[in-house]
C-alpha cells in the first residue's frame, strides 16, 4: 500500500458532488488540485464557495483521466477495501459498527491503519491520527481533528464536520459505493463542513503517498 495516492487534497468521486464549507476554508493541494470532482455539476457546488471567499489552492477542478487505478470504478475501489479490510483485521484494527477504536493511527509519524465498518463519529476535541483510515458509512466530526495520511470515506452521507477540522496533512477521498451492488455505479459524494470559529476547517496536502500499514506488515500473499 505504499503507493496509495490520490488526485487532489479532497477526492470527490460520483456524479454532482455536494460540497459546502465555510467562506474562511483553506484548503492547499500543494502540487495537485485542492478539490477534484466527477462533473460539471460537482464543480459548480466548490466554486460556489471559492465565489463567497474561501481559499482554494490550486483551483478546484475535474478530475483528469489518469486517476490512480483504484478510484477508477467501484469494482477497483472494492478490491482495495477488502485488501485494507484484510489488513486491518490481521492487525487488529478492525471496528464494526457502533465500536469506537481506542486512537486512530500515529498522528506524528504518519502510520497505522483503521478500518471502521459503518459510520464513524468523533465526538471529542483534540483527537488525532494518521496512516489509512477506512469508513465505509458516514464520518462526523465535533472539534478538531489532526490527521496525517488518508482518509476514505464510501458512506451515501458523506462526510460532516462540525466546528472545523484540525489539520489534515495528507488526502481526504469522498467515494460513496454499495459493496453489494457495483453495478450501480459511484453514489452522489458528500462534504458538508460548518463551524462557529475562525479556525477550520483546514486539509493541508503536502504529500500524496504514505506508507500507512508498514509498522504493521510486509507484504499480503494470497494462496
Amino acid at each position: 500500500f505504499n503507493d496509495l495516492d490520490s488526485p487532489a487534497a479532497i477526492a470527490m468521486v460520483g456524479p454532482n458532488a455536494l460540497f459546502f464549507a465555510p467562506a474562511f476554508a483553506d484548503i492547499q493541494g500543494g502540487a495537485f488540485p485542492s478539490v477534484t470532482v466527477s462533473d460539471t455539476q460537482g464543480l459548480n457546488s466548490v466554486q460556489s464557495i471559492v465565489n463567497s471567499g474561501a481559499n482554494l489552492s490550486p483551483p478546484p477542478e475535474i478530475a483528469a483521466d489518469d486517476v490512480p487505478d483504484w478510484l477508477r470504478t467501484p469494482a477497483a475501489l472494492d478490491t482495495l477495501v477488502k485488501q485494507l479490510k484484510r489488513a486491518a483485521q490481521n492487525s487488529g484494527r478492525y471496528y464494526p459498527s457502533g465500536q469506537t477504536p481506542p486512537n486512530y493511527g500515529n498522528y506524528s509519524a504518519g502510520t497505522g491503519i483503521t478500518f471502521i465498518d459503518g459510520d464513524s463519529v468523533i465526538a471529542s476535541f483534540g483527537q488525532q491520527g494518521g496512516g489509512i483510515m477506512v469508513v465505509t458509512g458516514s464520518f462526523i466530526t465535533f472539534g478538531a481533528f489532526n490527521f496525517k495520511g488518508i482518509i476514505l470515506v464510501l458512506g451515501d452521507d458523506g462526510v460532516q464536520i462540525n466546528l472545523g477540522w484540525g489539520t489534515v496533512t495528507g488526502n481526504l477521498v469522498i467515494a460513496p459505493y454499495n459493496p453489494n451492488n457495483l453495478a450501480a455505479g459511484w453514489g452522489r459524494p458528500t462534504y458538508a463542513a460548518t463551524t462557529d470559529t475562525n479556525n477550520g476547517p483546514l486539509v493541508d496536502s503536502t504529500f500524496n503517498g504514505t506508507s500507512a500499514v508498514t509498522d504493521f506488515m510486509l507484504g499480503i500473499a494470497e494462496k
